[in-house]
């Protein structure tokens, strides 16, 4: 760096002088359309639109679902009177 231009701009002052003075930076704001947009986009990791095509029974097999409760099948049939 040639001593010149050292000499411009290196200060021994922390804050900067009036002639190094830059504007400030222009703020950035996040409309609501820009939040919600974002949140909606949003999917936890790993997570694949596969999983919403699974029927009950690869989900069960998966674990993603309970397992049904043991049907419980009738022995005799109940005669009319």
């Amino acid at each position: 760096m040639p001593e010149a231009k050292w000499l411009r701009q290196c200060s021994p002052y922390v804050w900067p002088l009036w002639r190094n003075w830059t504007p400030p930076k222009p703020l950035s704001v996040e409309t609501a359309a820009d939040v919600t947009r974002r949140l909606l986009a949003y999917k936890p990791a790993g997570y694949t639109w596969r999983v919403e095509r699974l029927t009950p029974a690869q989900r069960i097999a998966l674990g993603c679902l309970p397992k049904p409760a043991v049907q419980t099948t009738p022995t005799r049939t109940r005669a009319a009177a």
